[in-house]
């Protein structure tokens, strides 16, 4: 009888668990997430970019970006992920229904407000917050919506950028199969490297020897190493040249000077000039501060004014080093 009676307690305990779990999932809260279909990135043509402390804007002119404010040419590499996090935005979970925005960085004082446009219609338009706390998603709010979603990947940084972080820092770009000669001057001292045409080949003598077809007019052997030597025909060795024209394809500042910067002194520390099919030049300045401070310069592939640091310059010192067989001392900063 005892055995029964525990029976029928087991039953009653599981007929109520099973009850509550039946209304407890009847009456669970659904939602359905805010529709953010996938855009192409191709047809957004201008971006709009508010964050605390300034605005900032991207648009698309003859198939180029440029950022403003300055209307000056944006870095693609920049511009691409900031394209791709808009036009891939996805919704994966509602967070918040309360408006505790501050909690999210979505209140008016954190929070960045972005809007894309494929040409003059919005297409897009979300607030960014902070990460989550996983680092795989990131709170945004979207559109006139006052709920707080999670999208997926952690995309804050991605907008968090400067006009200075935007620009595109390229100040020299050159064509290293192009280039003839490179002067070098500093301290009032110059040195020209030239590359000189391929050594001909002893004529044959047997009878039955093949002749080799000649090269095509203005090609030399592809197999062949450019010679390179000084203007008193001292040979220079080829890698030295090649270590030098690779780190100027392309050169990237490390800033732009900044509006009323001071800006470099008349006479240039180090002159570069590379010929090729133009002539372009690289002016670099001393130091204005502590010898590890960046140096000013400014090249004719930019109408800007720029730094440079000391780890680009010492390609450049090293190249004179290595063609005259001396090394320069430091340049003391002006007190």
């Amino acid at each position: 009888m005892k055995l029964k009676k525990e029976y029928l307690l087991l039953g009653i305990v599981i007929l109520a668990l099973g009850l509550y779990l039946f209304f407890n999932q009847r009456d669970r809260v659904h939602y359905t997430l805010p529709e953010t279909p996938r855009l192409e990135t191709a047809d957004i043509t201008r971006i709009e970019i508010e964050k605390p402390g300034g605005h900032l804007s991207l648009k698309q002119v003859d198939g180029t970006w440029r950022v403003t404010p300055g209307d000056y040419p944006a870095d693609s590499a920049q511009v691409a992920p900031i394209l791709s996090a808009i036009a891939e935005l996805t919704l994966t979970a509602l967070v918040s229904e309360t408006q505790s925005f501050a909690r999210y960085d979505l209140d008016a004082d954190r929070r960045i407000d972005v809007r894309a446009y494929s040409g003059d219609t919005l297409v897009r338009r979300f607030a960014v917050g902070k990460a989550a706390g996983t680092f795989r998603h990131t709170h945004v709010l979207v559109s006139e919506d006052p709920n707080v979603y999670h999208a997926a990947g952690s995309f804050r940084w991605t907008f968090d950028k400067s006009v200075d972080d935007l620009r595109d820092k390229t100040v020299l770009a050159i064509d290293r199969s192009a280039i003839t000669a490179i002067g070098l001057t500093t301290e009032g001292q110059q040195i020209v490297v030239e590359k000189q045409p391929p050594a001909a080949e002893p004529a044959a003598t047997g009878k039955d020897t093949p002749a080799s077809p000649p090269p095509a007019t203005g090609q030399a052997d592809a197999t062949e190493e450019p010679r390179w030597e000084t203007a008193a025909g001292e040979p220079v060795d080829a890698a030295t040249v090649d270590q030098l024209l690779s780190a100027l394809d392309p050169l990237k500042c490390s800033a732009f000077l900044a509006d009323g910067e001071p800006t470099a002194a008349d006479v240039p520390r180090y002159r570069l000039e590379l010929k090729g099919a133009e002539t372009q030049t690289l002016e670099i300045f001393s130091p204005t501060a502590e010898p590890a401070a960046d140096y000013t310069a400014r090249s004719s592939d930019s109408p800007y004014p720029f730094k440079l640091s000391e780890f680009d310059v010492a390609k450049i010192k090293d190249f004179h080093a290595a063609v005259t067989g001396t090394e320069e001392e430091a340049p003391a900063a002006p007190q």
